[in-house]
């Protein structure tokens, strides 16, 4: 842990207990999602549909994390420092990292999806492209301070899928494409932070082919990033101790 009381000194083995929190209250959300699908009559098979989700939850309830709790205790939130436990000499021994309510939680999406059906060469082509836009995840911590973590890592903003399935009598195959888009280590990062804070957009290749041996089983293989193609380049930060130079 880094100290904030202390200068910002690092602090090696700390304990950190993940544990319950009985103050818990339950959370409170309201949605709203409008939508609309289109069938053309000139295009039998094709259909589009465009889905518009917004959530606003009050009461969240999440986990920060031992250093966000140290860092929230030093900006003056008593309720963080209830977790930051310390010896006589007000060193820093231990971490409780339990569940908090946040004051809310906001999420809108966009979510776009287009599928095809046709008979083709004697079987049946499925083709699906599902798009999907996150265009907020914000939140806020203990002290209301919000945070926006649409675009980071775990949420990036953008995410597609295209597939593509043909069977024909007793044999079907499958042919998949994943795409993530690119993002950032840390939204609230930036360049006098660190020097690498943006993640690559990849695409994964999967593919599958299989046969109905009977009515009741399947036999198939499958295979994960057929293309063995490697994920992009993810910076880590990292804190070491100050070297004692006298």
């Amino acid at each position: 842990f880094s100290d904030p009381f202390n200068g910002g000194i690092n602090v090696p083995n700390v304990d950190v207990f993940i544990q319950g929190n009985p103050e818990l209250i339950p959370e409170v959300a309201k949605t709203n999602v409008v939508g609309a699908v289109y069938r053309p009559g000139w295009l039998p098979g094709f259909a589009i549909s465009l889905d518009r989700i917004d959530l606003k939850l009050r009461n969240a309830i999440t986990s920060l994390g031992g250093q966000a709790l140290l860092n929230l205790c030093f900006e003056g939130n008593q309720q963080a420092c209830n977790s930051v436990i310390r010896d006589g000499n007000n060193n820093l021994i231990r971490v409780n990292n339990s569940s908090f309510n946040l004051d809310r939680l906001h999420f809108i999406s966009y979510d776009v999806e287009m599928s095809y059906r046709q008979p083709a060469l004697g079987g049946n082509l499925s083709i699906r492209a599902y798009i999907s836009y996150l265009e907020r995840l914000r939140s806020e911590d203990l002290n209301a301070v919000p945070m926006e973590d649409a675009g980071e890592i775990t949420t990036p903003r953008w995410r597609g899928l295209l597939t593509a399935s043909y069977d024909r009598g007793i044999f079907q195959s499958f042919v998949q494409a994943r795409y993530i888009g690119a993002s950032n280590l840390n939204n609230q990062l930036t360049a006098s932070d660190v020097a690498f804070n943006r993640v690559g957009a990849a695409v994964y290749l999967d593919a599958q082919i299989g046969a109905r041996v009977t009515d009741n089983m399947e036999v198939s293989l499958n295979v994960q990033n057929l293309l063995d193609r490697e994920p992009p380049f993810s910076p880590e930060t990292e804190s070491s101790s100050p070297v004692n130079q006298n």
